[in-house]
């Protein structure tokens, strides 16, 4: 599966956990477990995934700017959850 589909299903997934939020708000179990437990630990699965498996392949990092921009400039880096990090 591409970074590019990957990125939109976990986007998909993740305004359906919102949509769950406002409109069931009154049914705690819907907010506390679904919303609240199973969606987040669903996408932070994803995330974890993805990172582990293109550990090391970008030729960017943390350490200044330009390498930030740098991790972002490859689609599994932004389907991983680099991008929202460092749009501005």
């Amino acid at each position: 599966m591409n970074p590019q589909k990957i990125f939109a299903i976990c986007n998909l997934v993740a305004m359906g956990g919102w949509t769950l939020l406002i409109f069931t708000s009154r049914k705690h179990w819907v907010s506390t477990v679904l919303a609240g437990r199973v969606i987040p630990l669903l996408l932070a699965t994803i995330y974890l995934c993805l990172l582990v498996a293109h550990w090391g392949e970008s030729a960017g990092g943390f350490g200044s700017f330009e390498g930030s921009c740098v991790l972002v400039r490859r689609p599994v880096d932004a389907a991983s959850g680099m991008g929202p990090l460092f749009s501005v």
